[in-house]
């Protein structure tokens, strides 16, 4: 699953549900980087990530399905923002 984890215990193998962002948090997120982008160069860089960010969610979406955590899609808001405003 892309929303678990194996871990080991003593019985043996079982998934563990990692923390991911809800719809609203997600876009919520994006909202803020695309905020920081505009402010650290102009509206068309900003743009240019939400396009990115954008396209990795539509991917990730036809994955998992509508409706589902996407946690690549808030992996890839939150590092692209820091790279393209390093």
């Amino acid at each position: 699953s892309l929303t678990g984890k194996l871990r080991n215990t003593a019985e043996g193998a079982e998934v563990v549900k990692l923390p991911t962002s809800s719809g609203a948090l997600l876009e919520k997120l994006i909202a803020h980087r695309a905020e920081h982008l505009t402010a650290y160069q102009d509206a068309a860089y900003a743009q240019t990530f939400r396009d990115a960010v954008n396209r990795v969610r539509a991917a990730e979406s036809a994955l998992v399905g509508s409706g589902k955590p996407l946690p690549l899609t808030e992996a890839a808001a939150r590092n692209l923002a820091k790279l393209m405003a390093y």
